[in-house]
């Protein structure tokens, strides 16, 4: 346990400080930004809300189940995850529903629900996943009676090839997925409402990166329907409705500048693995404001099973004197990135405004994800280099990138090439006082990784 910091190692260290031969006059700069910066910040004690409350009820449910003497499959990392972050109004009428059912209705439901959430963190991270992530189950395929290949048709199937390739044409193939490209002129408003700085950090290095991933596009939408209704069960309908009108082929806005924050590439990374998320709070005249977090985690895996779901979360977050941690700064006044950090987004046109309801949902899927350590199981089946699918823009989980040289990702289908960014008529306005234009790497620190603030004009 580190001592405390008093004034007089303070005033001791600054006298070090300005008699000391290696201090250069950017260290006074940088010092003097350091002391004179005014970041915004709101108290941040836990991510998880109404722990209390939460808890009460949670064992209600472990004792409900128990007397029912069926369920055990609820007492799962999933379910507890659910307990403590989906809306607390919601949980309770889930919870008088199960009270009042005399069959096995209400416990299969809520074991559905659970099972495909797992399914939805998965898509949310961008990781492989099977039918029965999506709750389907396929019969096995009938066997289909072999054909018998003579000469005749092999020779003639040979010819008909030959004569494709000959006259310049490819055998005609059909994809498995329609193609799916990024948009340039979207990526190119993003930036520009942020002034090409990194929201938290205000680096000029940065990744224009989607809040839902990109990659959700190649899903059939049948499927990504089936994820987010399971979220019926524990969300109000009203809100449910709305994620399904943003994220449908009719409404879609995964590819628009309301669903892309421009970050650090480290923080990128970061976000990509549940290790900070983005608190939305209050919608703002042409703009929002989000909370930034550290995401601590507790140790629990996503395949654990017969959890106690009344447990704390509280007490199985890692502490602040564990090694390993990482922090980050704000690149124009040197300030640690603390939970707790306001950022301020605002945009010429109310359409380019980061989406508020996607914030939340991305907000939450991120909390389940940091209770449950579901971004490392994601990372036992697959290594992370296969995450997305694009060196500059990675949807929610980046490729593992060195900060000096991006290398693209191996065994991907490359994207079209963005045609030459730069296009007039994108809105613009952020919220860096003032932006920084170096980069460091991140420093090891003490338990709260990374901070940086950004504040609103």
């Amino acid at each position: 346990m580190s001592k405390p910091i008093t004034n007089e190692m303070l005033r001791t260290a600054f006298d070090e400080f300005f008699v000391n031969s290696a201090t250069s006059e950017t260290d006074r700069e940088k010092l003097l930004a350091y002391l004179t910066a005014t970041p915004h910040r709101e108290p941040a004690v836990s991510y998880i809300t109404e722990a209390e409350a939460r808890i009460a009820l949670a064992t209600e449910f472990r004792t409900l189940i128990e007397q029912k003497r069926r369920g055990d499959g609820l007492f799962t990392t999933i379910f507890w995850a659910i307990l403590f972050v989906a809306p607390l109004e919601r949980l309770r009428q889930l919870y008088d529903s199960f009270k009042v059912d005399k069959g096995s209705g209400q416990m299969m439901l809520m074991m559905g629900m659970s099972r495909i959430t797992i399914g939805l963190l998965k898509h949310f991270l961008n990781k492989p996943m099977s039918d029965s992530d999506y709750g389907l189950y396929e019969e096995p395929p009938v066997p289909k009676k072999r054909k018998t290949v003579t000469s005749d048709t092999a020779s003639s199937a040979s010819t008909s090839t030959s004569k494709e390739m000959s006259k310049g044409k490819k055998p005609e193939q059909v994809p498995d997925q329609p193609a799916t490209y990024r948009s340039a002129k979207e990526a190119d408003k993003a930036r520009l409402r942020d002034n090409s700085q990194c929201i938290v950090t205000g680096s000029a290095i940065v990744d224009t990166c989607h809040i839902w991933p990109f990659a959700s596009k190649n899903v059939k939408w049948t499927k990504r329907q089936t994820l987010l209704d399971a979220l019926g069960a524990v969300y109000a309908s009203e809100q449910l409705q709305q994620w399904v009108q943003k994220l449908s082929p009719e409404g879609e806005v995964i590819d628009r500048a309301s669903n892309m924050l421009t970050l650090n590439p480290i923080l990128h990374r970061l976000w990509g693995k549940a290790l900070i998320g983005f608190e939305p709070l209050e919608r703002i005249p042409n703009g929002i404001t989000m909370r930034f977090w550290w995401l601590q985690r507790t140790g629990m895996r996503l395949s654990d099973r017969n959890i106690d779901i009344t447990a704390d979360p509280a007490t199985l977050f890692h502490q602040s004197n564990e090694p390993g941690h990482i922090s980050m700064v704000d690149f124009g006044t040197c300030r640690p990135i603390c939970s707790g950090d306001v950022i301020t987004v605002t945009a010429q046109e109310p359409a380019d405004v980061p989406d508020f309801e996607i914030l939340q949902l991305q907000w939450d899927l991120l909390r389940m994800t940091a209770l449950t350590g579901a971004a490392e199981d994601a990372e036992d089946d697959e290594d992370d280099d296969d995450d997305d699918d694009d060196d500059e823009d990675r949807g929610l989980t980046p490729v593992l990138r060195d900060i000096t040289s991006i290398m693209p990702t191996p065994n991907r289908p490359t994207p079209s090439t963005s045609p030459s960014r730069k296009e007039p008529g994108s809105s613009l306005s952020s919220r860096h006082s003032s932006p920084g234009k170096g980069i460091t790497s991140p420093r090891r620190g003490e338990n709260i990784p990374l901070r940086r603030h950004v504040q609103g004009q």
